[in-house]
């Protein structure tokens, strides 16, 4: 929990030491690979500043520009890096709360993920970002519902999708409620129909 605190934003912040599952809270253990991690960093970090003092010394406008980019490139790969294993951490969160909610499912009832996929866009196969972003086509939107059926036992898993020819459909409310009755109706009628 720790982990996924946010230091900047008190509402988002877990203090270690108030919360009674955290067996660690005085944060003793340590990774080796994360700490070999840190200090490979560490490493590339002073050789590129050591390499620049050098260019800089000698006066080398093309060593110091070249240097100052490779310094550009090791912290955006640190920060990359970072935002990957927060992500992580995140992700494994996450799965295990899914894990446990569908594990407590009572019999009729159901567990609905549902999100919209990226645009599909049925354009030129390879085109920059910024032409890219911002597109209007095909919106997608996938439901994945996984339900205890009394009288089964095991979970039924059914998955929706619902393909939407403009991106009216994807910010219209109407819409959005049609897209969800439709799942609430599907479900109900094959739960009562097994």
């Amino acid at each position: 929990m720790y982990s996924l605190s946010d230091p900047n934003d008190q509402r988002f912040r877990l203090s270690c030491d108030s919360h009674p599952t955290n067996p660690h809270s005085n944060h003793s253990m340590r990774c080796s690979r994360c700490q070999q991690f840190k200090d490979s960093l560490g490493d590339m970090r002073s050789l590129v500043a050591e390499l620049l003092k050098d260019a800089r010394d000698d006066g080398n406008a093309f060593a110091i520009k070249r240097y100052e980019d490779l310094e550009a490139e090791v912290h955006n790969a640190e920060t990359k890096i970072i935002n990957m294993k927060k992500h992580l951490v995140r992700a494994e969160l996450a799965n295990r709360e899914r894990i446990s909610i569908i594990n407590a499912l009572e019999p009729n009832s159901a567990f609905i993920t549902m999100d919209w996929m990226m645009k599909w866009l049925p354009r030129k196969a390879r085109e920059k970002t910024e032409d890219w972003y911002g597109q209007k086509g095909i919106s997608v939107h996938i439901a994945d519902v996984k339900a205890k059926v009394p009288g089964i036992g095991n979970l039924v898993q059914n998955t929706f999708v619902h393909i939407f020819g403009t991106d009216e459909k994807q910010v219209n409310p109407l819409y959005k409620l049609d897209t969800y009755r439709h799942i609430i109706c599907t479900i109900n009628y094959r739960i009562l129909n097994m």
